[in-house]
C-alpha cells in the first residue's frame, strides 16, 4: 500500500514536449508496459499533440499545462527565454501542486533535464521526486549555456529523490552527487515489433531498385544529429568506390535552418538522386527491415532509441563515438563506431560494410542477439519497477535540501535580472543615438522631403 492509502501507486509524468522525439518515445515505451495494476500513471504536456493521442489510446489521462524550458534551446532566444521563464514558472507550479493533491500523486517523474517545474512541485509538496535524464549538457549544441552547467547539475541533484540516466556517460555529469542517490537505466526496447519479412513498401514509393542498397539514418533534422556529416560522406561513396546506393533520412524537421543548409548542400553536390527525407515516420520498423546498412553520424547521444531498433532489426549498423552509443555497440563485433564530425570516417566505414556482406550479417546477428541480451522491455521495465517501489520505501528518511530551491530561482532571477539590464542599456544607447541623429543635416532633411 502507498503512502496515500490507496492500493496503487499514483504517478505524476511530466514531458516537455508532445511530439515524438526520443525522450517521448522512450516514456510512451514505458508507460505502455507499466504494470497498471500496481501503478497508476497521469501525463503533463506542454500541448495537444501526437504524444497525448498514444496516451490516450492506452486509457492514460493527461493534462495540458505549458511547461517551458530552463535549458535555453540553442533556437530561442536569451530575452524570450527569460521570460517564458518568468511568465509561466509560478503558474505551471502552482497549478502542479494542485494536481498533486487532487490525484494523491505518491510520486512525480520528470522525463527531461530541460524541465523544472515538477521539481520544484514536489518540493513543495513533500513528494519524492525522480529526474530521468536524457540529454548531455556539456557541449550540446542544442543547448545554449546561459546558466552555468555545474549549477543546473547542483540544482538536478538537490531537487530530487533519484537522478535516473539512460547511459552511464549522462550519470558521469553528476560526480559530485553522492552514488546513492545516482542511478542509470538504459533504454530498452520491444523487440518483437523489430522481426519480420521486409515488405518492400518504401523502395515501392520512392522507386528505388531491389539491387540498390539503402543506407538509412533516423533523428530529428537539428544540428547535433550531424546529418551534414553523412552528406558531405556521399560523393567519396557514390563516385568510385559504391555507386548505387540510396539515403534515407527519417525524422521531422525541428529546426528549419539547419534542413535548409543540408538541403542546399545536397543540391549544391548534385546529390538530389541519391538522397531522400522521410520526415517524421511511425512505421520505421519496416522501413528498418529494408535497410541495408543503419548509420547514426550524431555530435552527442545519450542512448538513441533509433539505434537500439536497429540493431533489433539485424540491421548492420554505424554510429559515431557520441555517448551513448559507445555502451549501445561491441565496436567491430556488434557494428562499428568512428570519430564524430567526420565524413571520411563514415564513408570509410559505409564502403567497408556495403562491400563486405558477411561481415555486415555477423555483425546484425550478434547486435540482434546484444539487444536481446541486455535492453529486452522486460528488463527496463522490471528496472523501473523496483526503482519506484525503492523511491517509495526509501521517502520516509529523505528530505529535500529547500536552500537548493530558494538558491535555483535566485539563479533564475538573477539571469533574468541581468538580461533585462542588457535590453535596458540597448535602449538607452539607442535612445542617444537617436538624439544625435536628429540633430544632422541629412536628418533634417529627410523630414523636410518627407512633409
Amino acid at each position: 500500500m502507498n503512502s496515500k492509502g490507496s492500493n496503487k501507486t499514483n504517478i505524476l509524468y511530466i514531458s516537455h514536449l508532445s511530439e515524438l522525439h526520443g525522450a517521448e518515445r522512450v516514456l510512451l515505451l514505458l508507460l505502455k508496459h507499466i504494470d497498471r495494476g500496481r501503478f497508476n500513471p497521469y501525463v503533463i504536456l506542454p500541448a495537444d499533440g501526437p504524444l497525448k493521442e498514444k496516451l490516450e489510446a492506452f486509457r492514460i489521462e493527461t493534462f495540458i499545462i505549458p511547461i517551458k524550458p530552463w535549458i535555453c534551446p540553442s533556437g530561442l532566444s536569451d530575452e524570450r527565454f527569460i521570460s517564458s521563464i518568468g511568465y509561466f514558472l509560478k503558474k505551471n507550479v502552482s497549478k502542479l501542486v494542485d494536481m498533486i493533491i487532487e490525484k494523491k500523486i505518491d510520486l512525480v517523474h520528470t522525463n527531461t533535464s530541460t524541465i523544472i517545474d515538477g521539481a520544484f512541485a514536489s518540493v513543495l509538496t513533500e513528494t519524492p521526486h525522480i529526474w530521468h535524464l536524457h540529454e548531455i549538457l556539456r557541449g550540446n549544441p542544442g543547448f545554449k549555456k546561459i546558466i552555468n552547467t555545474n549549477k543546473i547539475f547542483d540544482a538536478i541533484s538537490g531537487l530530487s529523490s533519484k537522478v535516473v540516466s539512460v547511459s552511464k556517460v549522462v550519470d558521469s555529469q553528476f560526480k559530485d552527487t553522492p552514488i546513492a542517490k545516482r542511478t542509470v537505466i538504459q533504454n530498452g526496447i520491444d523487440i518483437d515489433r523489430f522481426s519480420g519479412k521486409t515488405s518492400g513498401d518504401i523502395r515501392m514509393k520512392l522507386n528505388i531498385k531491389k539491387e540498390t542498397s539503402i543506407v538509412l539514418s533516423v533523428g530529428a533534422i537539428i544540428k547535433e544529429k550531424g546529418y551534414r556529416y553523412l552528406i558531405d560522406a556521399i560523393p567519396g561513396i557514390i563516385s568510385s568506390r559504391c555507386s548505387d546506393v540510396h539515403f534515407l533520412i527519417a525524422g521531422g524537421v525541428v529546426d528549419e535552418n539547419v534542413y535548409k543548409e543540408l538541403k542546399d548542400s545536397i543540391e549544391d553536390k548534385g546529390l538530389d538522386n541519391h538522397i531522400s527525407f522521410l520526415g517524421y515516420r511511425d512505421d520505421l520498423p519496416s522501413i528498418l527491415r529494408e535497410a541495408d546498412l543503419f548509420v547514426l553520424p550524431s555530435v552527442k547521444e545519450a542512448f538513441p532509441l533509433s539505434l537500439l531498433e536497429a540493431m533489433a532489426s539485424c540491421t548492420p549498423v554505424i554510429a559515431t563515438r557520441c555517448g551513448g552509443p559507445e555502451e549501445m555497440i561491441v565496436d567491430g563485433k556488434t557494428g562499428n563506431l568512428v570519430l564524430t564530425c567526420s565524413a571520411l570516417a563514415i564513408e570509410n566505414a559505409i564502403v567497408e560494410l556495403l562491400k563486405d556482406k558477411d561481415k555486415a550479417r555477423q555483425m546484425a546477428e550478434r547486435a540482434r542477439r546484444r539487444v536481446q541480451d541486455f535492453f529486452d522491455i522486460d528488463i527496463f521495465i522490471n528496472k523501473w519497477h523496483n526503482l519506484y517501489e525503492d523511491v517509495l520505501e526509501d521517502t520516509r528518511k529523505s528530505t529535500y535540501d529547500k536552500n537548493r530551491v530558494i538558491e535555483v530561482i535566485l539563479d533564475l532571477l538573477e539571469i533574468s535580472g541581468d538580461k533585462g539590464l542588457s535590453l535596458i542599456v540597448i535602449n538607452e544607447q539607442l535612445r542617444g543615438f537617436m538624439k544625435r541623429v536628429k540633430g544632422t543635416f541629412i536628418y533634417k532633411l529627410y523630414n523636410f522631403f518627407k512633409t
